[in-house]
């Protein structure tokens, strides 16, 4: 369906891909929620957001930028962040309308990324608005995991903003891709 080329295990993709198992272990600590497991579960969440700068840079870096490279890593980002915010509305007190919005953002990103695929038989990259937009609520899900009260609510604005920004932009990417 996808007919992606191209080399699959690379390092960078094996950084992108890291993500899905340190996801798994980051989402138990903040089931248990004490304060000891809710730190562990925000350094796990630092390095998921390291790999997924690492992971692009090493692409370049070693001139491995893929096909599955470009289609994995925007995938990644959305897969580990659905599950982190359905985490932080169950147990940390993230907003349910956030992730209504975050959530229907990257659905909506998806399903443009498909029909452009379909349509031109590439995959456009991920932007940085878009890798902004995935760092900052990141950093927003890790605050909310710390309870930093402070920051909390300015970054989840900032969130917003970005989320709000970079869908308008993609979206009108995948119009202006399609019309060619």
């Amino acid at each position: 369906m996808l007919g992606i080329q191209g080399k699959f295990l690379t390092a960078a993709n094996l950084l992108t891909m890291s993500r899905a198992i340190l996801i798994v272990p980051t989402i138990y600590l903040v089931v248990l929620g004490d304060t000891i497991h809710l730190i562990l579960a925000a350094i796990l969440g630092l390095v998921m957001i390291v790999t997924d700068i690492l992971d692009g840079y090493v692409a370049r870096k070693t001139d491995t930028v893929s096909e599955w490279g470009k289609l994995l890593d925007p995938l990644m980002d959305k897969f580990c962040i659905t599950l982190a915010v359905i985490a932080g509305v169950w147990y940390r007190g993230f907003p349910l309308w956030m992730a209504v919005i975050v959530i229907g953002r990257d659905i909506l990103i998806i399903v443009f990324s498909l029909f452009v695929r379909q349509r031109i038989k590439k995959t456009l990259m991920s932007q940085p608005l878009g890798k902004a937009a995935a760092f900052v609520i990141s950093v927003t899900l890790i605050a909310y995991l710390v309870e930093a009260d402070v920051v909390k609510e300015y970054l989840l604005y900032l969130s917003l903003m970005l989320l709000m920004a970079s869908g308008i932009y993609y979206a009108y990417r995948a119009l202006v891709a399609v019309k060619g």
